[in-house]
């Protein structure tokens, strides 16, 4: 599908992208931040009707196969990497911003420039990405290898976890994580939830997910960030 040549609209950005898919419209053009734009998020951000996507860093690295840009590029959705671009100090939520070709203009003045991701250059990307998955998992297997050995410790004296006010003895436990269908499986389960009222765990984006769908969390395990 062909990229629009010129689109003008309010500015929203945010560098958590999860955040930002909140107050997203078909009019507005979205700056985000995020390295290798996975399959999840760009589900979101079809969800909201954008037109538009300026990422400040690299949709698409290459480090393991990623069908998020493809399917963002395959809807419609024109996609512009300006990796390394300072658009988060330069551009303010709801100014006016015109994005040209692969530029992005404030009243005539170019802010940035960058790179418009096709779908063929994208289809021939992600054919490279599948054909060295092994590469990529052995990279992984050799991260996990050190993480052991750093803190291997932890497998034999344990963790102190904080004392936990929610009971889970004797109880159903629901563990939500943030990924592909979570809405829906949510959905699915809802009778379940409603006879058995299991304690609710919310895995990072998976606290956000049981919060849109009506429900408050138990226990949240997040990263920190």
């Amino acid at each position: 599908m062909a990229s629009l040549v010129e689109f003008t609209g309010p500015a929203r950005l945010d560098r958590r992208t999860k955040r930002l898919v909140h107050r997203l419209g078909e009019d507005d053009v979205a700056i985000v931040d995020h390295a290798d734009l996975d399959r999840v998020t760009a589900e979101e951000l079809l969800e909201t009707g954008v037109r538009v996507v300026v990422n400040v860093s690299e949709s698409l690295s290459g480090r393991f196969p990623n069908i998020g840009p493809l399917l963002l590029v395959r809807s419609g959705v024109t996609l512009i990497d300006v990796a390394g671009s300072d658009l988060f100090d330069e551009v303010t939520e709801g100014e006016q911003l015109t994005v040209r070709g692969a530029s992005v203009f404030r009243n005539g003045t170019c802010l940035a420039r960058g790179r418009a991701r096709e779908e063929r250059e994208l289809e021939r990307a992600l054919s490279d990405q599948r054909s060295r998955v092994t590469e990529s998992l052995s990279e992984f297997a050799e991260n996990t290898l050190e993480h052991l050995r750093a803190e291997g410790s932890l497998l034999v004296e344990g963790i102190d976890f904080p004392q936990l006010k929610t009971r889970f003895r004797d109880r159903h436990a629901l563990i939500v994580a943030r990924g592909r269908g979570d809405k829906r499986d949510l959905r699915i389960v809802c009778r379940y939830v409603r006879d058995f009222k299991p304690v609710l765990v919310g895995v990072d984006g998976g606290a956000d997910a049981l919060i849109e769908a009506g429900y408050k969390p138990n226990v949240i395990v997040g990263d920190m960030d």
